[in-house]
């Protein structure tokens, strides 16, 4: 029952969505009912599970609706940036409320600070910083062989970076 409400709530969630009838209050409000649903299964779940299971599933749970939390803001906020491009572009509005608001929002922009500049590191001194970085890498403890061949990887990489003649700046 519960798996049919989250599923009928994500449902309504993309139905809005993609015919652009999306308010953000409304999308909170789903968001806040889907996590409440998913904290129901899960603390049923926990019942029937071991320690281990209960940490992956709880963790997947989050990342899922965290993730899924962030797109949805994403699209909200680029959506409405492109809106608003549209009319600094030069279109001519009727409304003049538009032309106050994005005449504030100009005036509001921070001032643009100076990148920056730092000394360039020595030659000798990346050399440390490699095999520092790679004696760091030994140490770690590879979880699966895909985590082990990626670690190789960067190993066999710094391990040439130490014996060039000439070191990439940084």
């Amino acid at each position: 029952m519960l798996l049919l409400m989250l599923l009928h709530l994500l449902h309504q969630l993309f139905l809005l969505m993609f015919h652009h009838q999306l308010h953000v209050p409304n999308l909170f409000r789903m968001f806040q009912k889907l996590r409440f649903l998913v904290e129901i299964i899960l603390t049923a779940s926990m019942l029937l599970l071991t320690k281990e299971k209960k940490l992956q599933l709880e963790a997947a749970l989050w990342r899922t609706t965290t993730v899924r939390e962030n797109q949805v803001t994403a699209y909200l906020v680029l959506r409405t940036k492109r809106k608003d491009v549209g009319t600094d572009a030069g279109e001519v509005s009727d409304s003049p409320s538009n032309s106050v608001s994005s005449a504030a929002a100009i005036t509001a922009a921070p001032p643009v600070l100076p990148a920056i500049v730092h000394e360039p590191i020595s030659g000798e001194q990346q050399r440390e910083l490699f095999k520092w970085i790679l004696e760091e890498k030994r140490k770690l403890k590879p979880k699966d062989p895909e985590e082990k061949r990626r670690t190789d990887d960067e190993k066999a990489i710094l391990k040439q970076f130490i014996r060039a003649k000439s070191i990439p700046s940084l």
